[in-house]
């Protein structure tokens, strides 16, 4: 079987990656090893910028390469392009590791190139973005890396104009871009690190927030109840906008004798056609399947409030890696109308899930 594009990008960021930190270590080792504790200043801070650098550069790739291929709309010029700038941006990291401890003049023009790369590649991102062909980025990247450009233009420009007073070696210039890029991996990690591999933090409602989710997911458990008096799958759902019930549905896939009548579909019907869902909540008593998870990442929903996700998973990593803020209430009575329909009808659930 032929690898995924993703399984290619990963492995291509990851070798790139590893070989960047692998050979800025073995630099720093081998200064230690030959000079012993008269190795350079420099050579220490600069190597602590490398590996900061590093890590708001690697992980950031891998995880966007990971959204990017669950993204539905993705074409193959819009993979290679990114995959380009991903690979580019690694082979400058390996090119940055061994004067990150030698050559400081060399490290800080390599770093400018990298930031412009970046910086050029996220507002390029822009139109894809609006026209949904694309995951939307992490805009915290843009807004460290216009800062961090500017400083190290900053400094080469002290560098080469009063090279004789403000060296990139001086005291002032180290702790600058110490401070600057230290500061800014810790950032990048505290604001990214949960999307780094698709599997963004647990959103924790607040009170307010918490019985306008259970207000709506009363309306959804309702529909799973009409459902089952139908002898149907006791899953339901409500689409809201702006606190108004906009769309209802339950499972009638035996009903109405339909593989494709699951509760968010039959939702998304009643709804009817809109312009845009970016305003809408979709409200259902069960974690998506992949069927009504796709439904949902083409239709633009951004939010949606789940009752449980106890008797089934889903398509929890896909909408997630695709961006969708899923709320999981875990409410029982949800649990429980769906546990004893299960038992009571195995079968049938097994072939709504699609488990042969």
């Amino acid at each position: 079987m032929e690898p995924s594009r993703e399984t290619i990008s990963l492995l291509l960021a990851s070798i790139v990656g590893g070989l960047a930190l692998t050979y800025s270590i073995t630099e720093i080792q081998t200064a230690f090893v030959t000079k012993g504790l008269s190795v350079p200043l420099y050579s220490i801070v600069f190597f602590i910028v490398f590996v900061s650098v590093w890590l708001r550069f690697i992980p950031g790739n891998l995880s966007h390469i990971r959204r990017l291929e669950r993204w539905p709309n993705i074409s193959v010029r819009t993979w290679l392009l990114d995959l380009s700038v991903i690979t580019v941006e690694g082979m400058i990291l390996v090119f940055m590791a061994m004067p990150s401890v030698e050559s400081p003049d060399i490290f800080f023009y390599a770093l400018l190139v990298l930031l412009f790369i970046d910086i050029g590649w996220l507002a390029a991102t822009v139109r894809g973005v609006k026209k949904r062909t694309r995951p939307e980025p992490l805009w915290i990247w843009m807004w460290l890396n216009i800062p961090s450009a500017a400083i190290v233009v900053f400094l080469c420009l002290l560098n080469v104009l009063k090279n004789q007073d403000y060296p990139l070696t001086s005291e002032f210039s180290m702790g600058l871009a110490l401070v600057v890029f230290v500061a800014c991996a810790i950032i990048d990690i505290v604001k990214s690190a949960s999307t780094w591999f698709g599997r963004p933090e647990q959103v924790c409602p607040s009170r307010r927030e918490k019985q306008e989710y259970d207000k709506y997911m009363k309306e959804a458990l309702d529909e799973a109840k009409t459902s089952l008096s139908e002898n149907g799958i006791p899953i339901g759902a409500v689409l809201v906008e702006d606190g108004n019930v906009i769309g209802k549905g339950h499972n009638r896939r035996v009903q109405g004798n339909d593989p494709m009548a699951h509760a968010e579909v039959e939702c998304l019907k009643n709804a009817k056609r809109r312009q845009s869902y970016e305003e809408t909540t979709l409200y259902t008593t069960l974690m998506p399947c992949c069927l009504c998870a796709g439904a949902i990442v083409h239709c633009g929903i951004k939010k949606v409030v789940v009752g449980e996700a106890e008797n089934f998973e889903g398509a929890r990593t896909f909408l997630e890696d695709c961006g969708i803020k899923l709320i999981i209430l875990d409410i029982d009575e949800c649990k429980e109308i769906l546990r004893e329909y299960i038992q009571s009808h195995e079968s049938v659930w097994n072939e709504d899930i699609g488990r042969q």
